[in-house]
């Protein structure tokens, strides 16, 4: 059986599941000892995140141009609608948190940080290259 990678993350009683060889993956967690498949959507992915103050996904390392991020409103959690895209540089893994998506750009080696206040218009404060070159995922403490 071929090895296939999974990531999955959870919004409300849904976990999304990403898949680098299919679509996406909505299963309802409603009860947790009998999880049910609802949809499948949108197109491949390396990761997800979930931004859950302002209830967006971001389908990371995806068939997006450049492999950036596809980003979902999760409105109906069943029913994402795709609500922008960022294709500036490949996205192995993102943390989008208070107004912040930071983003671990594994092949450029660094660490990327948009300002995404403004959604859908997402701006670039700083790109920081990281030791050894190869930003795997990111994350921040409790002053970001």
């Amino acid at each position: 059986m071929p090895y296939y990678w999974r990531e999955a993350n959870s919004y409300g009683t849904y976990a999304y599941i990403s898949s680098e060889h299919g679509p996406l993956q909505i299963i309802d967690l409603t009860n947790p000892d009998a999880p049910t498949l609802v949809t499948t959507f949108g197109q491949r992915s390396h990761t997800v995140s979930v931004d859950v103050a302002n209830r967006r996904l971001w389908a990371n390392g995806g068939s997006n141009p450049g492999g950036g991020c596809t980003i979902y409103d999760l409105l109906s959690p069943t029913s994402p609608l795709q609500v922008g895209t960022y294709s500036s540089a490949y996205v192995h893994d993102c943390l989008p948190l208070r107004g912040y998506s930071y983003l671990a750009q594994i092949s450029a080696g660094n660490c990327r940080i948009l300002d995404t206040r403004s959604f859908p218009t997402l701006t670039t404060l700083s790109t920081t290259a990281t030791p050894g070159l190869f930003t795997h995922n990111v994350w921040v403490d409790d002053d970001d």
